[in-house]
């Protein structure tokens, strides 16, 4: 780990929790609930990339409902990146088949 100067203890805090994340959800969890520029400034913090220090999904990924859905649409990143919308998910009508 880096050293952490002149920053604010709660982007360390919440780094830490991403950390904590990434090991028991895997790194596609993580930049399914963290904005792509948000996790690169966690990485800095943390002198990690979450890449290669997280599994890409762990036996837990599926309990988050972004994880189950982003693992339905045909590019993972494009599911990130809120560039495909999934039927019905702003009304929380969501079918998984």
């Amino acid at each position: 780990m880096t050293t952490f100067h002149n920053g604010f203890s709660n982007e360390l805090e919440s780094a830490i929790g991403m950390l904590f994340i990434g090991h028991a959800f895997g790194w596609k969890v993580v930049y399914i609930t963290h904005s792509i520029a948000t996790v690169r400034k966690y990485e800095k913090i943390l002198g990690i990339v979450a890449k290669e220090v997280f599994p890409e999904e762990t036996a837990h990924s599926d309990r988050l409902l972004g994880f189950r859905v982003a693992k339905k649409v045909s590019n993972f990143w494009k599911a990130v990146k809120g560039e495909h919308h999934h039927e019905g998910f702003h009304n929380r009508e969501i079918v998984l088949d």
